[in-house]
């Protein structure tokens, strides 16, 4: 099995709702196990963006996959 780290973000509707459930969908479709999601973190748009808070997290897990798949 491989190590996976994911990065993820959201900043609409219910942001650290929408990043709990991205990241179930990615576990499920991609056979993710042992997976742990980090703290979510608060942070501005980034550059000339507008718009509200993004919620950001990292997921961590294993896989049989390999990264083209």
């Amino acid at each position: 099995m491989q190590q996976v780290v994911i990065a993820l973000g959201s900043n609409v509707a219910d942001p650290v709702a929408a990043l709990q459930l991205a990241w179930r969908c990615v576990c499920h479709e991609a056979g993710i196990e042992r997976s742990e999601l980090s703290h979510v973190r608060r942070t501005e748009p980034a550059e000339d963006a507008t718009g509200p808070l993004f919620a950001n997290a990292v997921g961590v897990g294993w896989t049989v996959q390999g990264p083209t798949q």
